[in-house]
C-alpha cells in the first residue's frame, strides 16, 4: 500500500534564505530528529543515511539512499529516497518536491 502525504507550509522568512538552506542537505538533515549518520554517497547529489524509528519496545533502522536534483532557476528541488531495514521487513520509497 502506498501512502501519499502532502503538506504545505508558509514560512515567515525570505525565499532566498529558505532556498539557501535547502541547497545544504547536511543542514536539512540536521533538522530531522530520526536521521543519523548523514553522509555523501559517491556522485554529487547522492547521500546515504540511517533512519532510526522507535515505538515503545520496538525499533527499526532503515539504511537510506537519497538522490537530490535541483533546478536553481525555477527554485525547484526533488529528493528521491529508497531503502530497507536489515531484515527486509521495512521498505522505504519516497519522493519529496520543494
Amino acid at each position: 500500500m502506498l501512502l501519499d502525504i502532502t503538506k504545505s507550509v508558509t514560512l515567515q522568512v525570505p525565499a532566498d534564505r529558505v532556498w539557501a538552506l535547502l541547497q545544504d542537505p547536511p543542514a536539512v538533515a540536521g533538522c530531522l530528529p530520526n536521521v543519523k549518520d548523514f553522509r555523501p554517497a559517491g556522485d554529487a547529489g547522492k547521500w546515504a543515511t540511517l533512519l532510526v524509528e522507535k515505538l515503545g519496545p520496538f525499533a527499526v533502522q532503515v539504511a537510506l539512499t537519497i538522490e537530490v536534483t535541483e533546478d536553481p532557476v525555477a527554485r525547484k528541488m526533488t529528493a528521491r529516497v529508497a531503502g530497507d531495514d536489515k531484515g527486509g521487513a521495512a521498505r522505504e520509497i519516497g519522493r519529496a518536491h520543494v
